[in-house]
């Protein structure tokens, strides 16, 4: 990715500031008898997890982006039109332009994915590389036949021009674009909202306490616990009887032998001492302070920590906390986004107001089957669906009546029971009243 002049020119400023200050510092460290130590000298053996290969490898990452991408790409996103006669967003299928759009955005975008593939690998490229690039590829009267998902590093955008220059012979897409001709989901900005930066850049001290974490407990259990020892001997002068340093060396493979042979008593010759290694406590509450790790990769992703497997102090209450966190804090504003940049991109200014996309979200709200019935319970008692409505989403074949709504009769409003008080004659009433009685 080539940078702009102007971008350039700030690199190079904020360079040199940075040399300046890692002198200076180094300087007044010598001044006072310190020995000076840069940035990475305190982290020289951290192990990097700033790109998504090495991110990926993070068991918390690889939960997060998988819990965030898999739950949009199951979302069925639904392109609608605005009917005046029922008051509200239908789906578009009363052309074939529309029936076109809502079958690449339901079954397939192109020949090489699904709808389940494409927006799911929308929601990774965003979060792991800061932004993800579809090009809407039209046929020779403008509509939209197919929508490439752009492979990573395949797109320049030059946010002065807005203009997009892409070479991805994957896809078989090159070429200048404007800002108009790619839908372009952005992850957090720090330039204003032109470009996405990818969440592993904020993270990164914490993807690398993770990443380092792992890797030495690695090596910690790599031996499965096995025996350790050092080998030494009393003092370093050399007179009969003891052992001189090369000797060492072969006293150690040869205890080593006999560990791998699996003896259980193990005997030592002349001087030689062994100093066993035990597993320490603070070795023992390492996978416990690993947790804090896995709480701050939740809080950078915006995912609770229970979805990233950690059931510290969870209960029924809390998960179901959780899940409405979830959905309100975590996945409701990437569905907008997604919904909004399709809009803007796809649909023409002037007619934008009577078309919308919108994700239909029904299949997060139900867990269980138990859950599933209430919610239908609700909706049929309220009025809001019609039975025949509900059995249509189950797949279900239409009954006859079942086209009506229904309200429950147990609750009505105040004037209404006035209404039917006024209108029951007296004698009625007071006959209702010696029944009761």
């Amino acid at each position: 990715m080539r940078l702009s002049f102007l971008d350039k020119i700030r690199f190079k400023r904020e360079s040199r500031a940075t040399e300046k200050e890692g002198q200076s510092a180094a300087s007044s460290a010598r001044g006072a008898g310190l020995t000076a130590y840069t940035a990475g000298s305190f982290s020289r053996g951290a192990v990097p997890a700033d790109t998504p290969g090495t991110a990926m490898r993070v068991s918390a990452v690889y939960r997060a982006v998988a819990v965030l991408s898999d739950s949009v790409g199951r979302l069925p996103l639904v392109f609608k039109i605005y009917s005046a006669r029922e008051h509200r967003f239908v789906p578009y299928l009363s052309t074939e332009d529309g029936r076109r759009m809502n079958r690449l955005l339901t079954v397939g975008p192109n020949r090489r994915m699904s709808a389940f593939e494409f927006f799911k690998n929308i929601v990774k490229q965003m979060l792991l590389e800061g932004n993800a690039y579809v090009y809407p590829r039209r046929n020779g009267l403008g509509d939209v036949e197919s929508l490439v998902l752009l492979s990573p590093g395949s797109v320049v955008y030059d946010r002065f021009s807005d203009t997009y220059f892409v070479a991805d012979p994957v896809n078989g897409v090159s070429g200048t674009f404007g800002g108009g001709e790619m839908i372009h989901v952005r992850n957090e900005s720090l330039d204003g909202g032109y470009t996405g930066v990818s969440t592993l850049y904020y993270a990164e001290e914490v993807l690398s306490a993770a990443a380092t974490g792992d890797k030495e407990l690695l090596d910690r259990f790599a031996n499965g616990g096995r025996f350790k020892a050092l080998v030494g001997n009393d003092t370093s002068v050399q007179g009969w009887g003891q052992y001189q340093d090369d000797q060492l060396d072969s006293v150690r493979d040869l205890l080593q032998a006999q560990i791998n042979a699996g003896r259980d008593i193990i005997s030592t010759r002349g001087d030689v001492k062994v100093h066993p290694l035990n597993m320490s406590a603070s070795d023992m509450q390492f996978t416990e302070s690993m947790k804090q790790v896995q709480r701050e990769v939740a809080c950078f992703f915006g995912v609770p920590p229970v979805y990233l497997m950690d059931d510290t102090n969870v209960n029924y209450k809390s998960g179901e906390m959780a899940s409405v966190q979830f959905l309100n804090n975590g996945l409701s504003p990437l569905l907008s986004k997604i919904e909004q940049e399709f809009l803007c991109k796809l649909v023409p200014l002037e007619v934008r107001d009577r078309f919308r996309f919108s994700f239909d979200t029904d299949a997060l709200f139900i867990t269980d089957l138990s859950t599933r019935g209430n919610w239908m319970r609700t909706q049929i008692e309220t009025g809001t669906a019609t039975p025949n409505e509900l059995r249509r989403r189950l797949d279900q074949p239409p009954v006859e009546g079942g086209d009506r709504a229904f309200v429950s009769t147990n609750l009505t409003s105040l004037d209404g029971a006035g209404r039917q008080g006024a209108a029951q004659p007296d004698g009625a009433a007071n006959e209702e009243e010696e029944k009761e009685a």
